[in-house]
């Protein structure tokens, strides 16, 4: 129980620094939380290699990321106070 209110308060800043990533180097950032919010929620992410906000897995009102990590890949949604929505993609 402890690990998920974790996984939630870090959500927050996923949320906000998610929302700025328009460069590379913020994107680079909001990949490495991205990851770090995926690992939190039990997904293995050895090495972030990109995330980028990917409308055909977008929802109204909820981005749709793609995660890249070497060992998998990750359609990550982000969903304010909610455990973020996580779907492996195979290889």
């Amino acid at each position: 129980m402890a690990q998920v209110a974790l996984a939630l308060l870090g959500l927050g800043a996923a949320l906000a620094l998610a929302d700025q990533a328009s460069d590379n180097s913020n994107s680079q950032e909001a990949a490495s939380v991205l990851a770090g919010q995926v690992r939190a929620q039990g997904y293995s992410c050895d090495k972030v290699i990109e995330a980028h906000v990917d409308p055909s897995v977008s929802l109204p009102g909820l981005k749709g990321w793609i995660l890249t990590c070497s060992n998998a890949t990750y359609i990550v949604r982000l969903r304010p106070h909610m455990a973020a929505e996580i779907e492996p993609i195979a290889p």
